[in-house]
């Protein structure tokens, strides 16, 4: 079992966020690959796994007419995190009858998943979440740091 379940809250920077939409709906978020990559490099070891529905397939059957899908992160030495349900939605946040659900829908719906997943589970771009503010991403070099300031030549003339 790993030590500890890794806390990645702040390891998300504005850089990595891109806008969609315009008008009266417009959100912000971070790539899926993006998301994941930082996943890879900052809590190695965590994948995140789809579980299997009674009837043996992926989507389970929701209330009403829906469907969706059952997410939980597991480690390479078998540590098994709690599952998160992520309903499968249409472009307009609302849920796909059963029997129209593609497999494109479930593929969308697995990455979308993943994200909402890792911000619960490790606090992964929680931030966007909850729509506080990220860190910029920009870190200034050493050299920036410790470079030592010109002089201005109002100042070489005081001396």
């Amino acid at each position: 079992m790993p030590d500890c379940i890794p806390n990645l809250a702040g390891v998300a920077t504005k850089d990595l966020v891109e806008t969609i939409g315009g008008g009266s709906f417009k959100a912000s978020y971070i790539n899926w690959a993006r998301t994941f990559n930082l996943l890879h490099e900052h809590a190695p070891g965590w994948c995140l796994e789809m579980l299997t529905a009674p009837d043996g397939g992926q989507v389970f059957r929701a209330p009403g007419n829906g469907g969706y899908l059952m997410l939980r992160f597991v480690h390479l030495d078998g540590t098994v995190l709690p599952e998160v349900p992520q309903a499968i939605m249409d472009s307009r946040n609302q849920p796909i009858a059963f029997d129209k659900i593609s497999a494109r829908d479930v593929t969308d719906t697995h990455r979308r998943g993943g994200c909402l997943v890792a911000a619960m589970t490790f606090g992964l771009a929680h931030e966007l979440w909850a729509k506080m503010p990220l860190e910029s991403g920009y870190a200034p070099q050493e050299t920036e740091l410790s470079a030592p300031q010109a002089s201005s030549s109002t100042d070489a003339q005081q001396a």
